[in-house]
């Protein structure tokens, strides 16, 4: 659902992929007794969305069986009492990162009315369950979003959560670049087919994962949805991977994964789509972008609440401080979450031989994408077709 048009920096517009049961200016402020109420027990989320468009010719199986990988287990839903609906990452044990447009359509930098992060659920199940406790205390936009009068590349916010998530693996950020690898979409929002879209999926969970390949990386992300028959290439190969597919709405502030020699990182957030194939939003043709958290910017923007970039084949940051020293032994030592350097799901020795050999090494690199002039962003935000966020 469409929810307004702002600049996207690699050029054209797109839609946003979020996906609110009514439009912000159609919601009415709740009156503070009946929020009271409401987070005095928990949010009623009956409404619940199904996520990703995807190969009708590939079981809906597989594409379950990815989203539930432990890799990208950080990823998650973010619901409003309202049914308001977007995906988010768990990006520290109290953080969890999400596009700004999902709280702040008109990049006002202000919370749009009717919307209240303290009336929000953040989850992971695999399908939304009818009820869902608050657990969101405040959000944070990035700077740029609003000065840049809503630009695609800084398309991000830091959700702040009321108490630590120290069962599931945040996901690590690295300022490495992911073009041409294979990259992993996750989200909640609305299904459906690269053929027909939105359409319902027998058996499909409500979080769903797709692969794509990444054409295109600068400010922002792309990766465009191939059809079998090679005949809806937008960007690079027009030969589609096995479980191909790509986002619809509901799915923005959603996370995109790649894995750089084995190592899995979070490299972008989505904020919206089109189909420049002539076809319909999310079917065959449809081209996402994301927000690349690898520009100096975003980079800048994360450092601000303690996230920083994990250099890929650079392990053992286990308290995420910028260092690897004994104070990461501890973190291992007390068999938190965090320790799993490998990623595999298990605190063991094969993580404390990781952060033994690289103690005393610097965690994170300095690589980034400088930004281009201010000016050159609004002349690239002029040419293309229109997309829409998600």
């Amino acid at each position: 659902m469409e929810r307004g048009r702002l600049t996207g920096s690699f050029g054209p517009l797109f839609s946003l992929r979020c996906c609110p049961l009514l439009p912000t200016s159609h919601r009415m402020p709740v009156p503070k007794y009946i929020l009271a109420l409401l987070l005095a027990s928990s949010l009623s989320l009956t409404d619940s969305a199904q996520a990703i468009s995807i190969r009708p010719d590939q079981p809906v199986a597989d594409y379950n069986g990815l989203a539930l990988e432990h890799r990208y287990s950080a990823a998650g839903y973010v619901q409003d009492v309202f049914g308001s609906f977007c995906t988010a990452t768990l990006v520290s044990p109290t953080h969890a990162l999400t596009a700004s447009h999902c709280f702040d359509d008109d990049a006002d930098g202000q919370i749009d009315d009717g919307l209240d992060p303290a009336a929000s659920a953040f989850g992971f199940e695999a399908n939304v369950p009818n009820f869902s406790s608050a657990n969101i205390s405040q959000i944070a936009f990035h700077p740029q979003w609003s000065s840049s009068n809503g630009d695609a590349a800084f398309d991000l916010a830091i959700l702040t959560l009321t108490a630590p998530i120290n069962d599931i693996l945040p996901a690590k950020i690295t300022d490495a670049t992911p073009a041409g690898l294979t990259g992993a979409a996750i989200g909640y929002g609305e299904q459906g087919l690269g053929n027909n879209f939105p359409s319902s999926i027998p058996g499909a969970n409500d979080r769903l994962a797709a692969y794509n390949v990444i054409d295109s990386v600068g400010m922002t992300i792309e990766t465009d949805f191939d059809s079998p028959q090679g005949n809806t290439s937008t960007l690079g190969s027009s030969t589609p991977l096995r479980l191909e597919g790509t986002t619809g709405p509901g799915d923005s502030g959603g996370p995109l994964f790649a894995t750089f020699d084995g190592v899995t990182r979070l490299v972008g957030v989505l904020n919206g789509g089109a189909n420049e194939a002539g076809g319909n939003d999310s079917e065959y043709g449809d081209v996402s972008e994301w927000a690349a958290l690898r520009t100096a910017s975003n980079l800048s923007f994360l450092a601000g609440f303690g996230i920083l970039p994990v250099t890929p084949g650079l392990q053992g940051d286990y308290n995420r401080d910028g260092r690897i020293d004994a104070a990461d032994y501890t973190v291992w030592r007390d068999n938190q979450i965090a320790a799993d350097g490998n990623e595999d799901g298990v605190i063991n020795q094969l993580d404390y031989t990781i952060w033994k050999n690289a103690y005393g090494q610097p965690a994170s690199g300095s690589v980034a994408v400088p930004e281009p002039a201010a000016v050159l962003l609004t002349l690239i935000g002029l040419l293309g077709p229109i997309r829409r966020r998600r």
